[in-house]
């Protein structure tokens, strides 16, 4: 249990890290997208940045990529399987 608990801590450490990779823009997108118990709508994101439905999703996408790489690249080494 312990340890479970220590590998949760340590994959939320490795999240808010990554978060800080990306920009504000990515962020805000992807936090609200996929990190709310709620999330917002394409249709309200783009109202809210004043772009395409479809620039979101791609905005979303981008982001998303880019935190996994984050993450993976700093997971340590025995942790890659």
């Amino acid at each position: 249990m312990l340890a479970e608990q220590d590998d949760a801590a340590m994959r939320h450490r490795l999240v808010q890290k990554a978060l800080q990779t990306l920009a504000p823009r990515e962020r805000e997108i992807l936090e609200a997208r996929r990190l709310r118990d709620a999330p917002l709508t394409l249709k309200t994101l783009s109202e809210q940045h004043n772009i395409s439905r479809e620039r979101v999703r791609q905005i979303e996408a981008q982001a998303f990529r880019k935190l996994s790489q984050s993450v993976r690249a700093s997971l340590p080494a025995d942790s890659e399987t």
